[in-house]
Protein backbone atom coordinates (compact mmCIF):
# COMPACT_ATOMS: atom_id res chain seq x y z
CA UNK A 1 0.00 0.00 0.00
CA UNK A 2 2.75 2.46 0.80
CA UNK A 3 4.32 1.65 -2.94
CA UNK A 4 1.15 2.46 -4.41
CA UNK A 5 0.42 5.60 -2.30
CA UNK A 6 4.05 6.82 -3.38
CA UNK A 7 3.61 6.39 -6.58
CA UNK A 8 0.77 8.68 -6.95
CA UNK A 9 2.29 11.56 -5.00
CA UNK A 10 3.71 13.15 -8.38
CA UNK A 11 6.85 13.41 -6.24
CA UNK A 12 10.02 12.00 -7.78
CA UNK A 13 12.18 12.52 -4.43
CA UNK A 14 8.97 9.83 -3.12
CA UNK A 15 8.31 8.16 -6.19
CA UNK A 16 12.49 6.75 -6.91
CA UNK A 17 12.81 4.53 -3.72
CA UNK A 18 9.30 3.26 -4.20
CA UNK A 19 10.48 2.07 -7.67
CA UNK A 20 13.69 0.99 -6.65
CA UNK A 21 11.86 -1.47 -3.69
CA UNK A 22 9.93 -2.48 -6.90
CA UNK A 23 12.58 -3.36 -9.26
CA UNK A 24 14.54 -5.24 -5.83
CA UNK A 25 11.21 -7.52 -4.98
CA UNK A 26 11.48 -8.21 -8.85
CA UNK A 27 9.03 -10.13 -10.90
CA UNK A 28 8.16 -13.30 -8.27
CA UNK A 29 7.17 -10.92 -5.55
CA UNK A 30 4.37 -8.58 -7.75
CA UNK A 31 2.83 -11.94 -9.58
CA UNK A 32 1.90 -12.49 -6.03
CA UNK A 33 -0.59 -9.13 -5.97
CA UNK A 34 -3.91 -9.59 -7.32
CA UNK A 35 -4.40 -9.41 -11.12
CA UNK A 36 -6.27 -5.88 -10.22
CA UNK A 37 -2.94 -4.53 -8.16
CA UNK A 38 -0.60 -6.08 -11.03
CA UNK A 39 -2.65 -3.96 -13.36
CA UNK A 40 -2.81 -0.91 -11.52
CA UNK A 41 1.21 -1.35 -10.61
CA UNK A 42 1.56 -1.27 -14.24
CA UNK A 43 0.03 1.98 -14.42
CA UNK A 44 1.47 4.00 -12.02
CA UNK A 45 4.67 2.63 -13.07
CA UNK A 46 3.91 4.30 -16.65
CA UNK A 47 2.41 7.20 -14.83
CA UNK A 48 6.01 8.14 -12.87
CA UNK A 49 7.92 7.41 -16.23
CA UNK A 50 5.54 10.03 -18.18
CA UNK A 51 5.51 12.31 -15.35
CA UNK A 52 9.91 12.08 -16.25
CA UNK A 53 10.79 9.79 -13.24
CA UNK A 54 14.27 8.55 -14.43
CA UNK A 55 13.90 5.59 -12.20
CA UNK A 56 10.37 4.98 -13.65
CA UNK A 57 12.02 5.40 -17.06
CA UNK A 58 14.86 3.06 -16.32
CA UNK A 59 12.65 0.34 -15.01
CA UNK A 60 10.66 0.41 -18.06
CA UNK A 61 13.80 -0.03 -19.86
CA UNK A 62 14.69 -3.05 -17.38
CA UNK A 63 11.69 -5.03 -18.06
CA UNK A 64 11.90 -4.63 -21.78
CA UNK A 65 15.16 -6.73 -21.59
CA UNK A 66 13.15 -9.71 -20.54
CA UNK A 67 9.66 -8.99 -20.79
CA UNK A 68 8.56 -12.82 -19.97
CA UNK A 69 9.89 -12.25 -17.05
CA UNK A 70 7.03 -10.17 -16.01
CA UNK A 71 3.27 -10.84 -14.63
CA UNK A 72 1.06 -10.20 -17.64
CA UNK A 73 -1.47 -7.67 -15.97
CA UNK A 74 1.95 -6.42 -14.74
CA UNK A 75 2.77 -5.67 -18.41
CA UNK A 76 -1.12 -5.13 -19.48
CA UNK A 77 -1.35 -2.08 -17.22
CA UNK A 78 2.15 -0.70 -18.93
CA UNK A 79 0.50 -0.43 -22.37
CA UNK A 80 -3.59 0.35 -21.28
CA UNK A 81 -1.66 3.43 -19.36
CA UNK A 82 -0.57 4.73 -22.88
CA UNK A 83 -3.91 4.67 -24.42
CA UNK A 84 -6.84 5.03 -21.88
CA UNK A 85 -7.71 5.70 -18.19
CA UNK A 86 -8.47 3.05 -15.62
CA UNK A 87 -11.99 5.15 -15.51
CA UNK A 88 -12.36 3.69 -19.08
CA UNK A 89 -11.73 6.68 -20.85
CA UNK A 90 -9.25 7.15 -24.09
CA UNK A 91 -6.58 10.00 -24.27
CA UNK A 92 -2.72 9.40 -24.95
CA UNK A 93 0.38 8.97 -23.07
CA UNK A 94 3.04 8.59 -25.79
CA UNK A 95 6.54 9.64 -24.03
CA UNK A 96 7.20 5.57 -22.97
CA UNK A 97 4.93 3.63 -25.54
CA UNK A 98 8.33 2.80 -27.80
CA UNK A 99 9.72 0.93 -24.78
CA UNK A 100 6.36 -0.31 -23.81
CA UNK A 101 6.09 -1.69 -26.87
CA UNK A 102 9.59 -3.36 -27.04
CA UNK A 103 7.70 -5.11 -23.59
CA UNK A 104 4.83 -6.27 -25.95
CA UNK A 105 7.41 -7.54 -28.66
CA UNK A 106 9.24 -9.74 -26.36
CA UNK A 107 6.16 -11.49 -25.37
CA UNK A 108 5.29 -12.86 -28.61
CA UNK A 109 5.74 -16.35 -27.29
CA UNK A 110 3.22 -15.57 -24.06
CA UNK A 111 0.63 -13.01 -24.26
CA UNK A 112 1.11 -10.36 -26.41
CA UNK A 113 -1.85 -11.33 -28.56
CA UNK A 114 -4.40 -11.13 -25.68
CA UNK A 115 -2.94 -7.98 -24.26
CA UNK A 116 -3.25 -5.74 -27.61
CA UNK A 117 -6.92 -7.63 -28.47
CA UNK A 118 -8.01 -6.77 -24.99
CA UNK A 119 -6.19 -3.16 -25.78
CA UNK A 120 -8.66 -2.55 -28.82
CA UNK A 121 -11.56 -4.27 -27.49
CA UNK A 122 -11.20 -1.68 -24.59
CA UNK A 123 -10.21 1.49 -26.78
CA UNK A 124 -13.76 0.43 -29.16
CA UNK A 125 -15.80 0.17 -25.83
CA UNK A 126 -14.20 3.78 -24.34
CA UNK A 127 -15.29 7.35 -25.02
CA UNK A 128 -12.84 10.80 -24.86
CA UNK A 129 -11.52 11.89 -21.62
CA UNK A 130 -13.42 14.91 -20.45
CA UNK A 131 -10.58 17.16 -19.41
CA UNK A 132 -8.75 19.83 -20.91
CA UNK A 133 -5.13 18.65 -20.27
CA UNK A 134 -6.43 15.46 -21.82
CA UNK A 135 -3.59 14.37 -24.47
CA UNK A 136 -5.02 13.12 -27.84
CA UNK A 137 -2.00 12.29 -29.61
CA UNK A 138 -2.84 9.22 -31.85
CA UNK A 139 -1.33 10.66 -34.53
CA UNK A 140 1.65 10.54 -32.92
CA UNK A 141 0.92 7.04 -31.14
CA UNK A 142 0.47 5.17 -34.96
CA UNK A 143 3.85 7.10 -36.11
CA UNK A 144 5.79 5.60 -32.36
CA UNK A 145 3.96 2.29 -33.59
CA UNK A 146 5.20 2.35 -36.82
CA UNK A 147 8.43 3.01 -36.52
CA UNK A 148 8.96 1.04 -33.56
CA UNK A 149 7.68 -2.36 -35.96
CA UNK A 150 10.37 -1.01 -38.95
CA UNK A 151 13.20 -0.88 -36.43
CA UNK A 152 12.40 -4.18 -34.50
CA UNK A 153 12.15 -5.73 -38.16
CA UNK A 154 14.63 -4.04 -39.24
CA UNK A 155 16.67 -5.74 -36.42
CA UNK A 156 16.35 -9.29 -38.09
CA UNK A 157 13.15 -9.80 -35.68
CA UNK A 158 9.70 -10.85 -36.98
CA UNK A 159 6.44 -10.37 -35.70
CA UNK A 160 4.13 -13.19 -35.08
CA UNK A 161 0.69 -13.28 -37.80
CA UNK A 162 -1.97 -12.83 -34.78
CA UNK A 163 -0.16 -9.97 -33.27
CA UNK A 164 0.46 -8.02 -36.32
CA UNK A 165 -3.09 -8.66 -37.34
CA UNK A 166 -3.97 -7.19 -33.85
CA UNK A 167 -1.52 -3.98 -34.01
CA UNK A 168 -3.30 -3.35 -37.38
CA UNK A 169 -6.62 -3.50 -35.49
CA UNK A 170 -5.02 -1.12 -33.04
CA UNK A 171 -3.69 1.21 -35.73
CA UNK A 172 -7.25 1.58 -37.34
CA UNK A 173 -8.88 2.09 -34.15
CA UNK A 174 -5.98 4.92 -33.32
CA UNK A 175 -6.59 6.79 -36.98
CA UNK A 176 -10.51 6.13 -36.22
CA UNK A 177 -9.62 8.50 -33.12
CA UNK A 178 -7.58 10.57 -35.11
CA UNK A 179 -10.26 11.73 -37.27
CA UNK A 180 -12.50 12.02 -34.05
CA UNK A 181 -9.39 13.96 -32.18
CA UNK A 182 -7.19 15.87 -34.81
CA UNK A 183 -3.84 16.95 -33.80
CA UNK A 184 -2.33 19.98 -35.35
CA UNK A 185 1.17 18.73 -34.05
CA UNK A 186 3.56 17.42 -36.61
CA UNK A 187 6.06 14.97 -35.50
CA UNK A 188 9.39 14.59 -36.93
CA UNK A 189 11.35 13.06 -34.03
CA UNK A 190 9.97 9.24 -32.55
CA UNK A 191 11.56 8.98 -29.23
CA UNK A 192 13.28 5.83 -28.58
Amino acid sequence: DRVFDTLTTYNWYEQNPAISALMRAGSDQIATLSDQHQELLGRNILQAADGQSNSAEYFIDLIGEDPTAWPEHFIAGLIYECFFHESGVHRTKCQMLSQVLVCILGRQDVDAESLVSSLNEMLEESSPKENEYASFEFGKAIEIINARFSQYQDEGNTINPSLANSFDRLLAILRRLLEEHPSDHDYDEIPF
